[in-house]
């Protein structure tokens, strides 16, 4: 087997690492959260290695991910771009001879890229578990070649940030680092303890997107963005947050309740930095409903978010092969129909309504799930099969809000 040159470079490099005078070896770099020590100026050159060949190994993982659909072809340009960047990092960092400024101005390109990568993988996310692994790595090694660069060779004088960005950005990278690293670790515990079946595969969508969506905000506060801004790309993830949360009420595996339980302090304490109110999903097992919530509006909320869990796992399945299935392009504009309707619901529901006015919501809702409910079954014959099946599953669970509608 012929090894490429840049895998030794970097399996060589990953043995160089380590925060501390020691010299010691740091196998699980992507595992920890960053250190309060930057690298050194002396490890940009593994730094930029591992970036060269994270950028390397995304395309080929996208291919294998989502080859012949339309994210696929979209996230294979994006990742074309991205390693063109990170090819030009490499190559300016490992002459020695470029002043920071330049390798700098270079990552600020590579960001973009990334930027527009994941933008991609999130729409709709879940579908490409290894590009996403390989495109928080990337994100990982450019926060540290950042770090790197500014602690070891700081500019004259020091950025002029916009007046909104008034918030510690390098608080702001460091602790959105920490959470996307514990929010990884959560989906991989629930991939290996547990697998992908409901709602647990519907957690494990949510994280990736969360981590995501954590990325970005990293890269909003490298850039030097306002602070509502960094607010505006947060907040959705506050929403995927309850909805983890949920499900993971009754996980039956410690480790995934206690990394769970760490992400969740971590993503408070970035509550707090980035000025917002912290979310009240905290502790698995002991859901704190919101302040003068009706009794049994708690449950109806739970019952939707795990009907939107249904919706979100059937497009992330349909995705791949819409063109495949009769009537896929309905199909999916049916699903995100539906998926839309059951937001409002629980929007809805979340806002206190009274059961009378829920009902309006409710008829819009069982509407369209009938108008889905009929075309998938048509086109399947009304052969049992993961979708169907997830269909008939939301079918359940309409049951279920109706009869907490007409109980209440």
């Amino acid at each position: 087997m012929t090894t490429h040159p840049r895998t030794v470079l970097v399996l060589s490099g990953l043995l160089l690492f380590s925060h501390d005078a020691s010299g010691q070896a740091d196998p699980r770099f992507y595992d920890r959260p960053p250190s309060a020590r930057a690298f050194t100026i002396d490890q940009l050159p593994e730094l930029s290695h591992m970036l060269a060949y994270e950028a390397d190994n995304f395309v080929p993982a996208v291919r294998r991910e989502l080859a012949g659909t339309r994210q696929g072809r979209q996230l294979v340009i994006r990742g074309n771009a991205l390693q063109y960047a990170a090819e030009a990092i490499e190559t300016t960092i490992q002459s020695g001879n470029s002043p920071p400024r330049v390798v700098s101005a270079q990552l600020d390109q590579f960001v973009q890229a990334l930027d527009a990568v994941q933008s991609e993988l999130n729409n709709p996310a879940g579908t490409a578990p290894e590009a996403a692994i390989s495109s928080q790595r990337m994100s990982r090694l450019v926060y540290e070649i950042s770090r790197a660069l500014n602690a070891n060779s700081p500019p004259p004088r020091p950025p002029v940030l916009p007046p909104a960005a008034n918030y510690d950005r390098n608080r702001v990278m460091q602790m959105a680092q920490a959470v996307s690293t514990g929010l990884a670790g959560t989906s991989s515990l629930i991939r290996s303890d547990i697998g992908s079946y409901p709602p647990y595969d519907g957690a494990m969508r949510d994280l990736d997107a969360m981590t995501l969506g954590i990325q970005q905000v990293t890269q909003l506060a490298y850039s030097g963005a306002g602070l509502p801004q960094l607010q505006a790309v947060y907040n959705p993830i506050h929403d995927r947050a309850h909805r983890v949360n949920q499900a993971l009420q009754n996980v039956p595996s410690p480790r995934v309740r206690n990394a769970w339980r760490a992400s969740s302090r971590d993503l408070r304490e970035l509550d707090e930095v980035l000025g917002l109110a912290p979310a009240i999903v905290i502790d698995p097992g002991r859901p704190v409903p919101p302040p003068g919530q009706r009794p049994g509006t708690a449950a109806t909320i739970a019952i939707a978010d795990q009907f939107t869990g249904e919706v979100d796992a059937f497009i992330a399945t349909m995705q791949p092969n819409v063109l495949k299935v009769p009537e896929g392009p309905r199909i999916m504009q049916d699903a995100r129909a539906l998926r839309n309707e059951v937001i409002t619901f629980r929007q809805t529901a979340a806002a206190g309504a009274r059961p009378r006015e829920l009902e309006p919501s409710f008829r819009q809702l069982e509407g369209i799930y009938a108008k889905f409910s009929n075309r998938v079954e048509r086109v399947s014959g009304g052969k049992p099969g993961p979708n169907v099946n997830r269909s008939r599953r939301m079918a359940t669970l309409l049951d279920q809000l109706r009869d907490r509608i007409n109980r209440s």
